[in-house]
């Protein structure tokens, strides 16, 4: 994922006449190719966290209904999403996965969520 900072550098470089070097393509050692990734949050990323994750982390949620949710782990915009990613990834898309709680999506969804995030989730 590219953080501001990596983007910043990257327009300075540019100011200087230096090219800076391309993206790695399989971000942390990921073992995910993203140049071949297709996946963004309007073919996957919004349908997936709509069906997977908004029934319980939704600002919209009384606290009742939030099956011990975090009041402020909240995935109503992409933002948010991008804020909590690391969590997503850890408890999401894990082998054994513990999100969401009651079961969930096939392990196939969960490898494309992984990949989503990992490339950028945009």
């Amino acid at each position: 994922m590219r953080s501001w900072r990596s983007a910043l550098i990257a327009v300075a470089l540019a100011a200087c006449g230096v090219s800076p070097p391309p993206p790695d393509p399989t971000p942390s050692g990921s073992g995910v190719d993203c140049t071949k990734s297709v996946l963004t949050y309007e073919n996957f990323g919004a349908p997936f966290i709509a069906n997977w994750c908004r029934g319980c982390h939704s600002s919209g949620l009384p606290g009742d209904m939030r099956q011990d949710a975090p009041p402020d782990s909240n995935f109503d915009t992409l933002a948010e999403v991008h804020t909590w990613s690391d969590g997503i990834v850890s408890l999401a898309g894990s082998d054994p996965a513990t999100m969401p709680p009651a079961g969930g999506p096939s392990d196939d969804e969960r490898t494309l969520l992984v990949e989503w995030m990992t490339c950028g989730a945009n």
